[in-house]
């Protein structure tokens, strides 16, 4: 399953990549997670470790197809 977050890094986002990273280790899911965010984490990190980022600011115009491409499965 795909799975896009949008303000990933914040704190409900990083408490639902939290949750996310728990169950794919776990195994009770096989997950793809996608992180949308205004600036990239430390990757190396929990709970961000193990998510394709993308680089949105929703606020922004041009953030619709960022988006959408994200959405979507394609590459940036």
């Amino acid at each position: 399953m795909r799975i896009v977050i949008t303000g990933a890094t914040g704190h409900v986002g990083s408490a639902l990549l939290k949750r996310l990273h728990e169950a794919r280790t776990d195994g009770r899911a096989d997950l793809d997670i996608v992180g949308v965010a205004r600036r990239e984490p430390d990757r190396d990190v929990p709970p961000y470790s193990g998510v394709e980022w993308r680089h949105a600011d929703v606020g922004e115009p041009s953030a619709q197809a960022a988006l959408a491409r994200a959405f979507e499965g394609l590459t940036p």
